[in-house]
């Protein structure tokens, strides 16, 4: 099998070990040489100087800490004028953004109230709940004690069926809110 020559003869790059050892070649820029005393490369380390001196009246160096001033004392008659803190914000009630009710509504297909208790959803407290019945006087109530006064029971008989549940309208209630959830009626 045949190989291919190489394209160019590029030079091989330094290994790690060599780049170690030896420090990189210098770059060269194109165009005018630099000004005098222009330095090019990293800064020299801290502690350390070359070159000449700075002048006088300038640093070299890291910044002084805050609250130490570098240079000549400002002329006579300026001062340092003291800086206020931020103004206090003012307190009133916080900014709120407006609120958004969102309502459930669960349809419940086939519910069908009667004179048992049903489990049901109440819409009002979001519960599963076992209805409470509530006995009230309808319109069977109210017929039946008319048809026992024309059969001749006019000496109280007629009153018994306001005592039988079985001929009462029935209200299924929620026992948690007391909601009203569904009414039965006889008649």
């Amino acid at each position: 099998m045949a190989t291919a020559p190489p394209l160019m003869d590029f030079p091989q790059p330094p290994s790690y070990e060599e780049t170690m050892v030896t420090p990189p070649p210098p770059h060269y820029h194109l165009g005018p040489p630099p000004p005098q005393g222009y330095t090019s490369g990293p800064p020299p380390l801290q502690g350390y100087t070359s070159g000449p001196p700075p002048l006088q009246g300038y640093t070299s160096g890291p910044p002084p800490p805050q609250g130490y001033t570098s240079g000549p004392p400002p002329p006579p008659g300026y001062a340092k004028v003291p800086q206020c803190p931020y103004p206090p914000q003012p307190v009133g009630p916080p900014v709120t953004s407006p609120v958004v009710s969102v309502q459930t509504i669960y349809v419940q297909p086939g519910v069908a109230f009667g004179d048992r208790p049903v489990q049901v959803h109440c819409p009002a407290c979001a519960q599963f709940v076992l209805s409470r019945m509530e006995y009230h006087s309808g319109t069977m109530t109210w017929l039946s004690c008319l048809a026992l006064s024309f059969f001749g029971c006019i000496y109280g008989c007629c009153l018994i069926p306001f005592c039988a549940d079985s001929l009462k309208d029935v209200k299924h209630c929620c026992p948690n809110c007391h909601n009203v959830l569904g009414v039965y009626r006889r008649l």
